[in-house]
């Protein structure tokens, strides 16, 4: 999901040809008020992509996974490894352990605010990961201390002999 498409213009720059895909109009219609991009903006849901298998180099989410459930989450990941050629996702996540993390579980113990989003560690997303035929490549925080957020790579997850060729699909 882009959003307002900010990150757009960056990989444009870089010399990526990309498109900007968000279930909500009204963000992509202040990308465009904002011209935050010149990149195609497609309205579509993260869990129904409407986009060719395997269409693009690669598939970045950020600030996007986190707001979903456990099973949009996988879905949604199904969806991002079947648009990509080679199945590499890039994605965010909020994670334990950080002083942030900590400050955002107090605040909604207190009543200071209104929803707390559960992080996940290693071993949760690593498994979310492989319901969605996703494995692990690298997880990095952005801070180990002061974010909760980090950063992953997964590419499509290898067969492993005995495992049903159905898993991973959606």
């Amino acid at each position: 999901p882009c959003g307002t498409g900010r990150l757009l213009p960056e990989l444009a720059r870089a010399g990526y040809r990309a498109v900007g895909a968000d279930v909500a109009l009204e963000m992509m219609r202040r990308g465009l008020a904002l011209r935050a991009s010149r990149s195609p903006l497609v309205q579509a849901d993260a869990q129904r992509l409407p986009f060719q298998s395997a269409c693009f180099d690669a598939v970045v989410s950020v600030r996007f996974l986190f707001h979903l459930g456990p099973e949009e989450r996988r879905r949604s990941l199904a969806e991002m490894r079947r648009v990509s050629k080679d199945g590499l996702v890039v994605g965010e996540v909020r994670t334990r352990g950080t002083l942030k993390h900590l400050g955002r579980w107090l605040r909604s113990r207190v009543g200071l605010s209104a929803r707390y989003r559960p992080a996940q560690n290693r071993a949760e997303l690593t498994a979310e990961l492989m319901a969605a035929g996703l494995e692990l490549v690298a997880l990095r925080p952005v801070s180990r201390l002061f974010s909760d957020k980090a950063f992953f790579l997964a590419r499509p997850a290898q067969r492993r002999r005995g495992m049903p060729a159905e898993v991973g699909r959606v």
